[in-house]
């Protein structure tokens, strides 16, 4: 336990009483660790029939906002835990959804699979449809210094900004919606293929960015969030990287030359299986925090740029020399895990497309759903799985060398070009030791089968927070990396964990269909205590580290949250 971030609790409430200042008293004692010590289950709020994909708070911090796959949005009272209201209007899953500020909570916007952006006025009872993307929409972020504009991410690999005030083609206007429109269901496609209504055509009206899909990676933007100063914005997507840009720098729509910085651990190579499904910036927006599939969480200094220090080439089709870093090395347990659930999963697809899309199944590449994997399909090989996983790990590595092989070749053409046209003492050179690009790694956490968002938490975002396959919620300090909490209490999967504004208090979802609120309850915990978490948090951890946790989730399930 640090003691600088333990303040006396006698001497907080003295303080407060003799100086009259409960805001300061409230901060010292949220950012503080025995408020992280003394977090612990507090209530659910039941209503939703379905995964709820999304939840996000007001900014008095006493309403929450949350949507789900069963296609509603709920309003519900913090205070009393009940539902307020019902939104109805999507016809898919709900991915997205936020409060707008200074609208006294009458304003909602959200995003969903059927690819639509839906802003909900509760006091008119009027909703307005946005038809910028083409499939499922994953992220909103609003402006904070003009909430009446926003910017929204999709499956499509467009970001668009968009203005309440503005008209736009496409956009349309009705009263609220008393329930779902099943013919309209009939017209979205599965999530496993990105969503959206078939035959819709978007506008462009608005379009900031396109990230458009290569041969090595697809082209989904998971996530995005505003700077602080409203003017910058970042961007998670399924290439492996987060990028910065600046409203007032982007002019051709290019996510590779528009970035005016990128985030990454450069060590690994490029491209590679590791999505980044979440970023948040801190709250004073110096540091950014992002979260990868089948990778750990990672911090960033915003202000770092590592391409115009070390002419780091990040965008480069490379395997990067490696740095001498055993927390970046690979065990057996790992590969093989990762190599038997993305066969799962595939094979799923198959079997679903079969009962719900047939008309599909002949054109969709199977063989292409996971960049790195090459994996033999023939049933005859499957009553021997250990030795087919040898064999398909000796191919795989015939592969990497076959592919290292090319691109020195590649590497060595370069060279020569720059030589024949005297640029080779311009060309920009990489250090011999690779610098470490990142400046904390949060590791502990599993994180392989759904999207999941990353968090700050305190008044200073003093602490990082994220869900888990293993349906627990981790929160780690955020100077030092060290694992405080793991709180446990979901039935499955955790993707989602937001902090209120102002309260010492967690809001989780996921898999499950309710919504856990998470609070200071208890007398802080005595060492005999606290040193059960911490042999209980070690054997989580080493759990998930070897592969022996595995989440009981239903195959269709799994395959319908990627």
């Amino acid at each position: 336990m640090h003691r600088h971030n333990s303040p006396n609790v006698a001497h907080l409430i003295a303080d407060r009483e003799v100086h009259c200042k409960p805001r300061l008293f409230r901060e010292k004692w949220n950012r503080s660790h025995r408020s992280v010590q003394t977090l612990g289950y507090w209530k659910d709020l039941e209503g939703h029939e379905g995964c709820v994909n999304c939840i996000n708070y007001n900014k008095g911090g006493d309403l929450l906002v949350s949507g789900s796959d069963d296609t509603t949005l709920k309003i519900w009272n913090l205070n009393t835990c009940k539902c307020l209201d019902t939104l109805y209007g999507h016809v898919s899953n709900v991915f997205a959804c936020h409060f707008l500020p200074y609208n006294s909570n009458r304003e909602i916007i959200s995003g969903s699979n059927d690819s639509d952006v839906k802003h909900f006025d509760i006091e008119k009872r009027v909703c307005t449809t946005y038809t910028h993307h083409t499939k499922k929409v994953l992220g909103i972020s609003i402006n904070p210094l003009m909430p009446e504009t926003f910017i929204t991410c999709s499956a499509d690999g467009t970001i668009h900004l968009i203005d309440l005030r503005l008209k736009y083609s496409g956009m349309s206007s009705s009263e609220f919606e008393q329930g779902l429109d099943m013919e309209q269901m009939d017209r979205v496609a599965p999530q496993a293929f990105g969503g959206g209504r078939r035959g819709k055509v978007a506008t462009t009206d608005g379009m900031l960015l396109d990230y458009k899909p290569t041969e090595f990676s697809s082209c989904t933007v998971y996530n995005v969030e505003f700077h602080p100063n409203g003017n910058n914005f970042i961007a998670s997507c399924a290439a492996g990287d987060v990028r910065l840009f600046d409203l007032r720098k982007i002019s051709d729509k290019n996510p590779r030359t528009s970035y005016v910085n990128i985030y990454r651990n450069y060590s690994l190579q490029n491209p590679n299986l590791y999505e980044h499904t979440g970023c948040a910036f801190s709250k004073d927006g110096t540091e950014i925090v992002t979260t990868a599939l089948n990778d750990s969480i990672y911090s960033f200094d915003t202000n770092v740029n590592f391409e115009a220090s070390y002419g780091y080439r990040y965008l480069e089709c490379k395997r990067p020399r490696r740095r001498q870093d055993t927390d970046d090395q690979e065990d057996e347990a790992g590969r093989r895990r990762r190599r038997e659930e993305r066969s799962l999963i595939r094979r799923s697809i198959l079997r679903l497309l079969g009962q719900q899309q047939p008309e599909l199944l002949a054109n969709f590449d199977t063989e292409n759903l996971f960049d790195d994997e090459e994996e033999d399909e023939d049933d005859e090989d499957e009553e021997d799985e250990e030795d087919e996983d040898r064999h398909e790990e000796d191919e795989n590595e015939e592969q990497r060398e076959e592919g290292d092989h090319i691109m020195e070749e590649e590497e060595e053409e370069e060279l020569k070009d720059d030589r024949e046209h005297g640029r080779e003492e311009n060309r920009e050179r990489e250090p011999e030791e690779l610098v470490q690009t990142y400046k904390n790694k949060f590791t502990g956490h599993y994180s392989s089968n759904t999207i999941k968002g990353v968090a700050f938490y305190g008044p200073n975002s003093e602490y990082v927070m994220s869900g888990s396959d293993d349906a627990c919620i981790y929160i780690w300090e955020r100077k030092t990396a060290k694992l405080l909490r793991i709180l446990q209490g979901h039935e499955s999967i955790v993707n989602c964990i937001v902090g209120n504004p102002h309260q010492p208090m967690i809001a989780s979802s996921g898999i499950d269909k309710v919504i856990k609120l998470w609070e200071n309850t208890g007398d802080f915990p005595s060492e005999e205590e606290l040193e059960e978490r911490r042999r209980e948090m070690e054997e989580i951890t080493t759990q998930n580290g070897s592969g022996q946790r595995r989440e009981t989730m239903h195959l269709e399930d799994m395959c319908v949250q990627q």
